[in-house]
């Protein structure tokens, strides 16, 4: 006796077979992990960049005080403000990108796959760290307050 196969009348959806959800599923799984991976790469290397960019201020504000004091000429001095100006807003466009991976992380990817399993960016918005606020405010004065620092001493 021939065996008949069930197929789906023409024009009606395919109904997919358990393999194929299966399939399916680890594919979805693998693309989250591989997003993910991506992201938290991306974010590392942006905290890389803005560490340089702290490293780059101080030692730029340091080179340009004292050329400009063993030249005795202040507008030497007062480039300085420009150059941090600069470096801040690219350190500040790096917090951003940081912050909006971070998010899509929370908001996206933890979601999908629950908070049981992965949970790090949700947790750390609901569980900030105590006196945060120091370090937030601290590393962004670098350049705010060198920068001041260059103009008193250049005038």
């Amino acid at each position: 006796m021939p065996e008949t196969v069930n197929e789906p009348a023409p024009g009606s959806p395919a109904v997919p077979t358990a393999g194929e959800l299966i399939n399916a599923a680890r594919e979805d799984l693998s693309l989250i992990i591989a997003e993910y991976k991506s992201l938290c790469s991306e974010i590392l290397k942006l905290v890389e960049l803005q560490a340089q960019l702290v490293a780059l201020a101080v030692i730029a504000f340091g080179t340009v005080l004292s050329v400009g004091f063993q030249a005795d000429k202040a507008v030497i001095v007062l480039v300085y403000p420009l150059l941090s100006l600069i470096l801040g807003i690219s350190w500040l466009n790096h917090a951003h990108a940081i912050h909006r991976c971070a998010g899509y992380i929370a908001h996206r990817i933890e979601q999908r796959v629950g908070m049981q399993v992965m949970g790090w960016e949700s947790f750390v918005e609901v569980q900030p760290l105590p006196k945060a606020m120091i370090g937030y405010w601290g590393v962004r004065s670098i350049f705010m307050g060198s920068s001041t620092l260059s103009i008193i001493a250049g005038t």
